[in-house]
């Protein structure tokens, strides 16, 4: 299961408002990027997971990554590791704010 986050780029929430379950391993896809993003997006993010939908709450309703002791800096590399613990607090508030 993956937890994603809305940073505070581009006005963001900074909140995580929803779930998604990879479906395919994390494939090097530059091609893809650019077709569905643009060059920039490829350079910065060229590996591709395909994903399934689980849950999503409205973005108001989404849950701080301070929750789980956790920062938009956390995900400066891209992602972050959390505990199974974790992952079921962020997911319990979204539940609890639906």
């Amino acid at each position: 299961m993956i937890v994603i986050y809305l940073g505070a780029k581009y006005h963001g929430p900074k909140l995580c408002p929803a779930v998604v379950r990879a479906a395919t391993e994390s494939r090097l896809d530059r091609d893809w990027v650019i077709e569905h993003r643009d060059p920039g997006a490829a350079d910065q993010w060229p590996y591709v997971t395909e994903t399934t939908f689980v849950a999503d709450v409205p973005l108001a309703d989404g849950a701080p990554l301070e929750l789980v002791g956790k920062t938009g800096s956390s995900l400066r590399r891209g992602n972050c590791s959390i505990t199974r613990e974790e992952f079921e607090k962020l997911a319990r508030v979204m539940c609890a704010q639906a």
